[in-house]
């Protein structure tokens, strides 16, 4: 009798070591979907924030452009006056001789 339930004993704890491995194993994978789940939420919104910030320095930049375009206008107006000697021109925002242009974009930052 004694050796019967040894055989029994072994069984069982064999049987709740298999158990075991097998939630473990299970608790792993469903872990492993989760950080994946999370990963790919990150990465979107990683990628909607640069797209984002993309547009951004974009429209900074064809802000910018426009000013660059204002200033060399004025400056070919001025070269007109100074070194080519007309006379009849009507200099447009001539506050703009000194004006430097500081272009900073978002993506830089972040």
């Amino acid at each position: 009798m004694e050796k019967n339930k040894t055989g029994k004993y072994m069984k069982y704890a064999i049987g709740e070591i298999i158990l075991v491995m097998v939630g473990i194993m299970l608790a792993l994978q469903v872990n492993n979907w989760n950080e994946n789940r999370k990963d790919k939420i990150a990465e979107k919104d990683l990628l909607e924030n640069m797209l984002e910030s993309l547009k951004l320095d974009s429209i900074s930049f064809n802000k910018n452009l426009q000013e660059a375009k204002s200033i060399d206008s004025l400056h070919r107006q001025l070269y007109s006056i100074g070194v080519i000697g007309i006379k009849d021109i009507n200099l447009k925002n001539p506050n703009r001789i000194r004006r430097s242009l500081d272009f900073d974009p978002i993506t830089k930052k972040k």
